[in-house]
């Protein structure tokens, strides 16, 4: 009885409902134009933290960006052709610093292709990038990580009679930035007489692997999803048999069978064990001869995998040039009786889900319909991301770009009441079912809209995404106006929908790119591209164009689960509104992270306070035992439990003026993949 006592007593101490919440560092980089004076290029397309609480980064920008006055890219361009992206992968340590950065620059277009960055185990990240192939005439050039190369046979990457002048290169480093593995990847066409062909302006317009997305599983397997046409160029070629995807210029090679008369804007998922050794699972998304308009764009975007490796794909679908009457026979393989809704919209997505072997699972989709008596009106939605939180459901965000108010949208019984703004569905792991249905109420735009790669997170009970607003947003019983008629900010809401909180950016630009949402604990890390300026807390970024930003806000309150509370509800914690249980102390937040953690984990002290060396650890069925914070800066304590199992700890520490604050902590297993 007395366990259970304390256990109980201890479990009280996670209901102080107090907040600390600060924008902890802001970056910021902005390069010079190209030739064609363009800046647009600076943005953060991917990003992952550690369990030591490092961010990493996937970027690309243009000539002369610097973070903190260093330059992103070591190499000065040169040459007439300087119309180009360039490729950063760069690591920050939790206090904001640069560590380590890598770059790949040409004259003519390197880009990270939006496919993001990823961390595998607690050793490697890993990312994709998309270079051109130095060619010998001497303006062309490739810088690659850490080396410049002029012309071919100065070049490193093999090659063999099946050449051309991109390159999709997989790149593993290691914690500390070094190149641990990398294979070069290009494809070539297989047709019936046993020929193989990079470039056709019939069937294909040029050698690119096409990966639009990635991920790593947690046996070291990569699934990928490409197209198998680029544009309007289709396959309708009795001759054509598949393609031969060459590794490292053609040292190994995997053929990949495609099915003859495929439609032209159709996609493959792809599933290699590890370095590529073997093709293990192959699917292609639509049904062969389903549909046959040439203006039908697909877009992949977005990969996801939950524990048991099963795979959760984004694909939107747009119209160009085609009437929004004429109805487009979409149907995925595997389940032929479920036709994709295309009637009376120009743009449109689909979640789909694939279990370990690339069988498909079940697909979400909106339903809408139009109450107008004119059937040329038309609406757009898209699906921009999704994320799985620690039950296994799965979140999708979305946008609502609806040209005419007359659409009724729905997602299985709910209905979505936004109009041009974004909103968010949890659905149920095992059917697709739409569990709940979070929104941004608006009476103007929020997301431009032609942002794609905005992200979402989700954690506890919290959901989280970016976005940008036009006059009026509104969250729970208040109006938030912006003082310029638009800003930026990010947007919180409970797993069921209720709002939670907004904060704002305060950046007057329509234009913005909100992207990026990492979510761990109660740290917040957050990136895209930002006009104007903006203020975050104490920081503000100076106003210019196209300026890249990744920053890290710390707010207790995501530390532990959200409570809401129903407004006529009397009897629950005082009746009304809504609760948000975190642990602080009286004077400023101790904060745990990353937290989730594997071995070690980083106690920081806001206001650099001094904690005894000695705390306590007590496990939720009431063992207690003493462990040594180690101090390792002004403020900051480690907490080493590596020998530790997997569990749920409350981790006790006495301040300098004997206070005792418990925080709580949660391992995960230090065995990759478990």
């Amino acid at each position: 009885m007395a366990r259970k006592t304390l256990t109980f007593a201890l479990l009280a101490l996670l209901a102080i409902t107090a907040s600390a919440q600060h924008f902890d560092w802001v970056k910021s980089y902005i390069g010079e134009s190209d030739c064609d004076g363009l800046t647009n290029l600076n943005t953060i397309v991917g990003s992952a933290v550690d369990n030591e609480g490092n961010l990493y980064i996937l970027g690309e920008f243009t000539k002369g960006a610097q973070i903190d006055g260093t330059d992103l890219l070591p190499f000065t361009p040169y040459g007439p052709y300087n119309k180009t992206v360039n490729v950063v992968i760069a690591k920050l340590s939790p206090q904001g610093h640069l560590l380590w950065h890598k770059a790949i620059h040409s004259n003519y277009q390197s880009n990270a292709h939006g496919i993001g960055i990823q961390l595998v185990g607690d050793t490697s990240i890993v990312c994709i990038a998309v270079f051109p192939r130095p060619t010998e005439q001497s303006q062309h050039y490739t810088f690659f990580l850490d080396s410049l190369f002029l012309e071919t046979n100065n070049f490193i990457f093999s090659t063999d009679s099946i050449n051309g002048s991109w390159v999709h290169t997989y790149l593993e480093f290691d914690l500390g930035g070094q190149l641990k593995d990398s294979y070069f990847l290009s494809a070539a066409g297989i047709y019936a007489d046993g020929s193989f062909q990079m470039v056709d302006s019939t069937h294909y317009r040029d050698n690119l692997l096409g990966c639009s997305a990635f991920a790593i599983d947690g046996d070291g397997n990569i699934i990928m999803a490409r197209p198998l046409a680029l544009g309007p160029y289709s396959f309708n070629d009795s001759t054509f048999r598949g393609y031969r995807i060459l590794i490292n210029g053609g040292e190994r090679h995997i053929d990949v069978p495609v099915p003859v008369f495929t439609a032209n804007t159709n996609f493959q998922i792809l599933k290699f064990s590890p370095r590529f050794e073997n093709l293990l699972h192959q699917q292609t998304i639509f049904e062969p001869n389903v549909h046959n308009l040439q203006r039908i764009y697909t877009l992949i975007n977005q990969l996801l995998l939950d524990e048991d490796n099963s795979v959760y794909i984004l694909l939107s679908l747009q119209r160009s040039g085609v009437s929004c009457l004429d109805s487009v026979d979409f149907r995925i393989t595997g389940m032929p009786d479920i036709r994709i809704q295309t009637e009376n919209s120009l743009e449109y997505s689909v979640l789909l889900k694939y279990d370990s072997v690339l069988n498909p699972q079940w697909l979400f989709q909106l339903d809408y319909e139009n109450n107008s008596n004119n059937p040329e009106l038309y609406n757009n939605y898209f699906f921009n991301a999704q994320s799985i939180d620690e039950n296994g459901n799965v979140y999708c965000l979305g946008r609502i770009w609806a040209l005419h108010q007359e659409q009724i949208y729905r997602a299985d019984t709910f209905n979505i009441n936004v109009r041009n703004g974004i909103f968010f569905a949890r659905l149920d792991k095992n059917t697709g079912l739409a569990l709940a249905i979070g929104e941004v109420r608006s009476n103007r735009t929020t997301v431009p809209q032609f942002v794609r790669n905005i992200d979402i997170a989700t954690n506890n009970n919290f959901v989280i995404a970016q976005l940008s607003y036009q006059q009026n947003i509104y969250i729970r019983d208040s109006v938030i106006t912006s003082p310029t008629g638009r800003s930026t900010g990010f947007f919180v809401w409970d797993k069921d929908g209720h709002e939670v909180q907004f904060i704002d950016y305060n950046s007057p630009s329509p234009t913005n790119d909100p992207r990026g949402v990492i979510l761990s604990d109660s740290i917040l890390y957050l990136s895209g591209r930002m006009n104007g300026g903006g203020t975050f807390g104490n920081y503000t970024l100076p106003a210019g164009k196209d300026r890249a930003y990744v920053l890290k806000y710390i707010d207790t309150f995501f530390a532990t689960p959200y409570v809401y509370v129903e407004p006529n509800d009397t009897t629950n914690h005082g009746g009304g509104g809504e609760v948000r249980i975190t642990v602080v102390g009286d004077e400023g937040a101790f904060v745990a992270y990353p937290n989730p953690f594997r071995q070690r984990v980083t106690i920081e002290v806001q206001g650099g306070e001094t904690l005894a060396a000695t705390a306590w650890l007590t496990d939720l069925t009431g063992r207690r035992e003493e462990v040594r914070l180690t101090a390792t800066g002004n403020g900051q304590y480690t907490l080493d439990l590596t020998s530790r199992p997997q569990a749920t700890y409350l981790l006790t520490v006495t301040t300098a003026d004997g206070r005792q604050i418990t925080l709580r902590l949660l391992k995960q297993s230090d065995i990759f993949g478990q």
